[in-house]
């Protein structure tokens, strides 16, 4: 499910996004209201845009995975690859 997909669903939602990475939203959390990201697509994205692994790592651990921005804050979800 894409953000966009999200809006048309539920055009009211009140869910804060992470800015530049619509691409990776993978659910809707409906009871909270929540948008639920795919870490390994925010860190593919940000590699696609030229960071080298560990500076994406760095930079979506201290500016968006462990920022508080309210009860709304996104949900990450860590994918299991086998």
């Amino acid at each position: 499910m894409t953000y966009k997909e999200i809006l048309k669903i539920f055009p009211d939602t009140e869910a804060i996004k992470v800015d530049d990475f619509d691409s990776c939203v993978i659910g809707y959390d409906y009871a909270n209201d929540k948008l639920i990201y795919s870490m390994q697509s925010m860190i593919d994205l940000c590699l696609e845009r030229g960071m080298e692994h560990q500076d994406a790592l760095d930079y979506l651990n201290h500016n968006v995975w462990n920022a508080w921005v309210g009860h709304k804050t996104p949900i990450f979800n860590y994918d299991i690859k086998y």
